[in-house]
């Protein structure tokens, strides 16, 4: 009997990954520019599950159709929520963290734990070991922060990750640098010991593009699944 798969479609701000699950196991992930998104498939799924901020839901799951596949799930601000929020407007909670949070809970149900995800902007999100959400935060991410700087002075110029972190700037682009990424990591920490106020005992998940920047800057344990948001989707199939 052959392998029967599903693929999962997550269309980000700055790239469109595509999960493969056999057997509930993540066997290989594809990530594709926005204009490659419709390379070819290495496997033919029995159904798709696709979710998406910048690309057009309807063209996705066109594009899957006409690849073959008969079972397409779409997940969008429409979809029910697979958890419960303390969220006052949970029609505004996007679809990105959505997926992170139900992705928590697919790897690591029963604790406490605040998922944060370091992508084009920065999401907290709270989540008690009932499963339910308490809510969260968004700030500027990484590049984001580097951009508004450039763009809204005179003479900032637009600066990209260092080779060495560096500890305080000795020049424009080294004070830039050292700005963004240290108050980042001050930011994380700071807000994990405001929460861990509210709940004890939490595990810490960094995901999303710019995670692998902070990973082992961090003083506490942590646990690092860029693909959590796959995990968030297949668990929804």
């Amino acid at each position: 009997m052959s392998a029967e798969w599903t693929c999962v479609v997550d269309a980000g701000n700055s790239r469109v990954k595509r999960g493969w699950f056999c057997a509930g196991k993540l066997e290989e992930v594809e990530v594709l520019t926005h204009a490659q998104w419709q390379t070819p498939l290495p496997y033919q799924p029995a159904k798709v599950c696709l979710a998406s901020v910048s690309l057009h839901e309807t063209e996705l799951a066109t594009w899957f159709a006409q690849q073959g596949v008969a079972q397409i799930l779409v997940f969008d601000a429409q979809s029910p929520l697979p958890f419960e929020t303390a969220y006052t407007s949970p029609h505004s909670l996007g679809s990105d963290r959505k997926l992170l949070i139900s992705g928590s809970t697919a790897l690591f149900a029963g604790q406490n734990r605040l998922v944060i995800g370091l992508g084009t902007c920065i999401t907290y999100d709270l989540i008690d070991s009932q499963g339910k959400h308490l809510g969260g935060d968004i700030s500027p991410g990484l590049h984001m922060r580097w951009q508004a700087m450039h763009q809204q002075t005179a003479r900032l110029p637009l600066v990209d990750m260092p080779n060495h972190w560096p500890v305080v700037g000795t020049d424009t682009v080294s004070a830039l640098q050292s700005g963004v990424l240290q108050g980042i990591l001050a930011e994380i920490k700071g807000r994990k010991a405001q929460l861990e106020l509210i709940l004890n005992d939490l595990t810490i998940i960094l995901t999303g593009g710019d995670a692998h920047f902070f990973e082992n800057r961090l003083d506490s344990p942590i646990f690092a699944e860029p693909n959590l948001a796959l995990y968030g989707l297949h668990a929804l199939t």
